[in-house]
Parts: C-alpha cells; structure tokens; sequence
C-alpha cells in the first residue's frame, strides 16, 4: 500500500518536473518573456501498480519497505511508469535520469543543445519553477521515509545543459 501511494506520487511528481522543465526550456528560447511559463494543468499517472515476487523479495520482510532508494527506483513498478515520463522527456529534447543516491532520490534533467548554463536567464527561470514547486518536493520526500528504509530522504533535481554542466540543483528535505 504505502508503496503504492509514493510510486503514484513519485510519478506525479516526474511529470510536474517534466511540465516545469519543458516550460523553462520554452522560455529561456525567448527573450521577451520574463518568467517561466505556467502549465494551466497538471497531468498527475495514476496507475495502479502491481508488486511483483521480485519487488516483494527485495524489499524489508518486516517494514514492507525498500532496503534503499535505489531500489525504490529500479523496482518494476517504478520503472513502468518511469518509461513513458522519460519519452515525454525525449520527445522535448531533453533526457532523464532517475536514480537513488544514499538518502536521495534523484531527478537529473539534460536540456537540449543550445540550452546552456551560460544562456542568459536560464538558472534564474530554473530556480524559479524549483522554487514554486518546493512543497510539492518535500511531500515526496516526506513520503519517502514510509516506503524506504532511509533516514532524511531527499528529493534532488539538478538540471544540467547538454555538455553535461550543472545548470542548477536544489535538494528539498522532508517537513
């Protein structure tokens, strides 16, 4: 159940990102425009997934739990609603990466070419659309202590550009 509950949310969130991401990337391409735009609506996957004998295997026997956020993240459940947030990704340009790192769950974005750190605005609208969606970050977070055995997870987006330089990251603790 609780698994069920942060893989929804957790998708949720990816395509939030996604939203906020391709928003940012629009904006930055003109120069009359000041702040990111805003989506006037939130696709939110709500799939029911199911728990395989593998996924049952891997996790804690006695808390029901993910041993870690890495496998969290490579279970199959995750993983199906994974594949079709990173070909919305693609199909924008852009590539994602999800993955556990220790006590945080990673969401690392590549912008197109010729989106780079260097581009005037880029981080400030980056760490704008990061700013408005804090809260939605933190829940994550906070949601993550029920379905990971980890202490303090982290939700962690870094947005880089296409050479591989760290545009902007911000990691958001739980409440």
């Amino acid at each position: 159940m609780k698994k069920n509950v942060i893989s929804m949310v957790g998708a949720g969130a990816l395509s939030l990102c996604l939203t906020m991401s391709l928003a940012a990337c629009g904006s930055a391409n003109s120069a009359d425009e000041s702040s990111p735009k805003q989506s006037s609506s939130q696709t939110t996957k709500t799939a029911t997934p199911q728990t395989s004998s593998s996924d049952k295997k891997s996790s804690t026997a006695s808390s029901g739990k993910y041993a870690s956020i890495d496998e969290y993240v490579q279970s199959s459940e995750v993983q199906s609603q994974l594949a079709s947030v990173k070909s919305q990704a693609e199909s924008g340009g852009m590539t994602l990466d999800v993955r556990g790192e220790d006590n945080a769950l990673v969401y690392d974005f590549t912008l197109p070419a010729g989106m780079s750190a260097s581009t005037a605005g880029l981080a400030d609208k980056l760490n704008s659309g990061l700013d408005g969606q804090a809260s939605t970050f933190q829940s994550i977070a906070t949601m993550m202590k029920s379905a990971v055995e980890v202490d303090n997870p982290v939700v962690r987006v870094i947005y880089r550009d296409s050479a591989g330089t760290t545009i902007t990251s911000r990691d958001f603790a739980s409440q």
